[in-house]
């Protein structure tokens, strides 16, 4: 495999990686390969350096490692360490353990010298659980003697026994004599023992010592991802690139931090700074389509993998990804295709998606990419049979059985449900990385079980896959309601009179925000006005978000300090360039992202003549909606449990009182069961508001070819029907804790 196609990144880690396996001539050859492509690269110099030197103990930090859907794994291990060769490489393993024990810097307190030359002969014979042993008994007697635990840590270590190895190393912390070495080591033995709040603790330590160390800042950055604590961890990764604004690695994985907390726009400006330091390197080039598709970006990225394509066709090498595994063309063309159907380009996503499958027809991902396809123009029996197939190929990939769930209207007896029974069933409980694999499962079996109205069954996979779901998000509701309390505290003090002026800028789109609860309605909505010769429906739009969450971040440390107009004004004028990059045609635009209700502060002191369309529902109903869908949107975290589900929704009944109370006159509020028995009449009423003529194929929404990505992809395509505000009640018995949280809310449960 040709090493010009590899990134430093994935060269530096597979140096660390055959250093750690003692190979030091090997490591040494690449490290010099990497140099000799870019001399200036310090983190090669650095390790060359210190293999030279035979340095033993070194920071092992973390990595994140992308999947096959490009979403982020991060995780701590010693593979993606380049500053030094891996710590405890046992040739000799004198060398790495007795070493600190003789010399003057860790002379050991009151460690008589006939101890510790008994300890080192141990260690020099490798004996290591007698020199474990010897070296705990001489503890009790020896307690201020912190290298005893080291050498304890140090040597369970090398018996790859990480959670004993980071426990000793807690030793250090009472007798505050830890290096940084010491507290990096913790940090990587927690890690890859999944103990990740201490890993985080000693990373702190190890951060009060160096706060400017590259390593640290990437495995601080890395450990805070881990722990879904992106906010913090992208402040890290920003401070490691402020140091060295050129690290291939940090700019990777802040790429990847970024797009699993939709931070797009960042997440855009660092992986187009990576391909700017190596344009020709094809991984990262396809890490640039994978993030324009993300942000929403799609010309941009059927673009960047047209470029993929021809890149690959130039070479007779074979291309790898950074984690060794050949990329293949094929696999390129499916993800072009998937852009271009996110774009609404349906004919030519077929003609890509047939390249495709020349070259592989046995490829499960290519039958589904097209059964997508056929499902974006309405060709439902031929989604099904491209979904079916992608399934007889490869049947335990439970996000296929998933998709196809969402496709197929299940009967009792199905085949089909038995399969997924006898799939989930093979999982391991005990198993992380079967986890995702129940949760789309359970969803799948609760969505097929409901579809012939098997209440009981369809609840009792519902409730488990939502459990599982809520144990894998580490949810806080008393963080949310933090930033709830945040919002009201900012805007509280604001006079609207001072900032809620028509801004300075003109822009060219008149947008219409349509907001609420997900699942009351806003897809539906943006449906009809879409339908309108002068609307664009953009869709859930993570603009508003992206533009002030910063803000709101700094707000929660910083809750006395103001806004001023020329905030608003700022982030008016990021909103709109956003807008822009969308390139649509139409003077009107819709957001239909159902959040921005709580961003609908910011939304009137931008857009202080913008269109605010508030979709109200039946409150169980919304609820119950919310909870029998899987939402792969970190945002949604709080639809997983009942009680979390009510208290949430009284939190955004709320936040909406309160603008309302704010901003007396602007919010138009919808009712969903009114636009659904009273279709015309409403129609009209929300074309009026919106400043838009009538036109009478806003009633015919059903027939707009618009393809739509949310949830509510086939409601959109029927026409308008009532009654699903009622699907609840079938499961009332089942909903007792929702009911209890919702009292006072609901007109039947005041």
């Amino acid at each position: 495999m040709s090493e010009k196609h590899k990134s430093v990144g994935s060269l530096l880690n597979r140096a660390a990686s055959v250093a750690r396996k003692g190979d030091i001539t090997q490591a040494r050859a690449l490290y010099n390969s990497i140099l000799e492509r870019f001399p200036k690269n310090e983190r090669a110099k650095k390790a060359l350096a210190a293999l030279s030197a035979s340095t033993s103990a070194s920071p092992i930090i973390p990595t994140a490692a992308t999947g096959a859907t490009g979403a982020p794994t991060f995780k701590l291990n010693p593979s993606a360490s380049s500053a030094a060769p891996p710590s405890l490489i046992p040739t000799p393993i004198s060398t790495s353990i007795s070493t600190p024990i003789s010399t003057p810097q860790n002379s050991g307190g009151d460690l008589p010298k006939f101890e510790k030359d008994k300890l080192v002969g141990m260690l020099e014979a490798e004996n290591l659980e007698d020199a474990i042993a010897y070296a705990k008994e001489l503890y009790k007697s020896y307690p201020q003697a912190p290298i005893l635990p080291r050498v304890i840590s140090m040597t369970y270590e090398l018996q790859k026994k990480k959670g004993d190895a980071a426990q000793w190393a807690e030793e250090l912390y009472r007798h505050e004599d830890g290096t940084l070495e010491d507290y990096m080591r913790m940090a990587s033995n927690y890690g890859d023992d999944e103990n990740y709040p201490k890993a985080l603790a000693a990373l702190e330590k190890a951060y009060e010592l160096e706060p400017e160390n590259i390593d640290v800042l990437r495995g601080f950055a890395s450990c805070l991802c881990v722990m879904y604590e992106f906010q913090r961890g992208i402040e890290k990764y920003n401070e490691l690139l402020k140091l060295e604004p050129e690290n291939m690695l940090a700019l990777r994985e802040l790429v990847k931090a970024c797009r699993e907390s939709e931070v797009y726009k960042r997440a855009v400006e660092a992986i187009e700074k990576a391909h700017e330091l190596e344009p020709d390197n094809i991984a990262i080039v396809i890490e640039l389509g994978i993030t324009y598709s993300t942000a929403r970006l799609h010309k941009k990225a059927v673009a960047t993998y047209e470029r993929v394509i021809d890149m690959m066709k130039a070479t007779t090498e074979p291309v790898a990804d950074d984690d060794g595994y050949e990329i293949k063309i094929e696999g390129i063309y499916v993800s072009l295709a998937q852009a271009l159907r996110e774009s609404d380009q349906f004919e030519r996503g077929f003609e890509v998606v047939a390249l495709a499958l020349e070259l592989d027809d046995n490829m499960p991902e290519a039958y589904q990419c097209r059964g997508a396809l056929n499902a974006a123009v309405r060709n439902k029996e031929a989604a099904l049979k491209d979904f079916e197939k992608a399934i007889s190929i490869r049947g335990d990939i439970a996000n296929m059985w998933h998709v196809y769930s969402m496709h197929k209207k299940f009967k009792a007896g199905d085949e089909a449900i038995t399969r997924m029974e006898d799939l989930l069933a093979t999982c391991d409980v005990d198993e992380r990385k079967d986890l995702d694999n129940r949760i789309l499962w359970g969803f799948a079996l609760g969505k097929a079980y409901a579809d012939f109205g098997d209440v009981d069954n369809a609840f009792h996979h519902f409730s488990q896959a939502a459990y599982l779901r809520k144990e894998k998000l580490e949810y806080d509701f008393e963080e949310e309601k933090k930033r709830f309390e945040v919002l009201k505290t900012v805007f509280s003090p604001l006079h609207v009179g001072d900032y809620l002026t028509p801004p300075d800028t003109d822009y060219k789109k008149k947008m219409i925000f349509i907001l609420g609860m997900p699942r009351s309605g806003t897809s539906l909505t943006e449906q009809i006005l879409d339908s309108h010769s002068l609307v664009h429906g953009a869709g859930e739009l993570n603009f508003m978000n992206e533009h002030t969450g910063e803000l709101l971040y700094m707000f929660g440390l910083q809750p006395e300090v103001r806004m001023q107009k020329v905030a608003f004004d700022s982030i008016a004028k990021s909103y709109m360039e956003s807008i822009d990059e969308l390139a649509c045609d139409a003077p009107y635009v819709t957001d239909k992202l159902p959040h921005n209700f709580a961003r609908l502060g910011f939304i009137l002191g931008g857009f202080p003549e913008a269109k605010i369309i508030h979709m109200n529902r039946d409150p169980i109903a919304v609820c119950w909606s919310n909870f029998q869908k899987f939402f792969p949107a970190r945002g949604m975290a709080f639809s997983f449990d009942f009680e979390t589900l009510g208290k949430y929704y009284k939190l955004y009944l709320d936040i909406m009182d309160f603008w309302k109370e704010k901003y007396p006159g602007r919010i138009y509020d919808l009712h969903y069961e009114s636009l659904t028995s009273n279709q015309e009449v409403e129609t009209r009423k929300l074309l009026a508001h919106c400043g838009l003529e009538w036109e009478q194929q806003c009633l015919d929404f059903h027939l707009n070819r618009r393809h739509v990505h949310t949830a509510s992809q086939d409601q959109v395509r029927q026409k308008m029907y009532q009654g699903s505000s009622e699907a609840w009640r079938a499961y009332e018995k089942h909903l007792a804790p929702l009911i209890e949280e919702l009292k006072g809310v609901h007109p039947l449960y005041r």
